[in-house]
């Protein structure tokens, strides 16, 4: 009888190593040259719970580097390319920004959006980006420091071009420059080519404006244009300094 008692006990020990042996996961990958981490990022079963072959029971991640998906509009597309550097802001963090790195340009644009995917690689050395944050790329496709620039609304299109008012305030009259519009930044358009500007430039009520037309100084930064035949008597145009 004790024998039999003492095959069973071993019959149940071997069972319960075996169920015991379900348990344990492992898992594995490459071999890392940079040394990173892994992450469980979500667990998908419960404790006691009876899963299948093949069933996925974590989602396990890497956190440094990111690999961050954007798409492109169909005009910057042929001014990306593999090995581009970008920077990357998240409204987590909204004061920093990224290093990222372009490594792979999708070949195709979508029919539907008419854009193109792209993948990024963004160093995380302190684990600030997550997975699944939402980000803002910005590609610096030209730079040209210290040029002419205004408000994008200051240039005035007519038969000519494009043009603006500047006020001489010596002679009372308004003076039209012709101009090309370069980079727009910030609200900002560069004017091409242009090396000084000799006086305001009217900001407000250009449209109404012709060339060598008078105007009175009301204020510092305002002026009444005087109206000619055709003119609009009640408009007004605003002045600024700024290049």
């Amino acid at each position: 009888m004790a024998v039999n008692q003492h095959e069973s006990a071993v019959n149940q020990l071997a069972d319960a190593e075996l169920k015991l042996s379900y348990t344990k996961v492992a898992a594995s990958w490459p071999e890392d040259p940079s040394g990173g981490y892994r992450y469980v990022g979500s667990r998908l079963v419960d404790v006691g719970q009876l899963v299948s072959p093949n069933t996925q029971l974590f989602e396990i991640v890497s956190i440094d580097p990111l690999l961050a998906e954007v798409d492109v509009i169909e005009k910057d597309y042929p001014k990306i390319s593999v090995g581009m550097t970008a920077l990357l802001t998240t409204e987590a963090f909204p004061a920093e920004s990224f290093q990222a790195v372009v490594k792979r340009v999708a070949p195709i644009l979508s029919s539907d959006s008419r854009q193109a995917r792209l993948e990024l690689e963004v160093k995380n050395p302190d684990l600030k980006l997550k997975p699944g944050m939402f980000s803002n790329v910005t590609f610096v496709f030209n730079q040209r420091p210290n040029v002419w620039s205004v408000s994008e609304d200051v240039p005035f299109r007519n038969q000519d071009g494009y043009v603006i008012f500047v006020a001489d305030v010596k002679t009372g009259r308004v003076r039209q420059v012709p101009v090309e519009l370069g980079l727009v930044e910030d609200g900002r358009v560069e004017l091409v080519g242009l090396t000084q500007i000799d006086g305001p430039v009217v900001v407000l009520g250009q449209h109404l404006l012709k060339d060598g037309q008078s105007f009175k100084a009301a204020g510092e930064a305002t002026l009444t244009p005087v109206p000619t035949q055709g003119a609009n008597p009640s408009g007004s145009s605003a002045a600024e300094k700024r290049g």
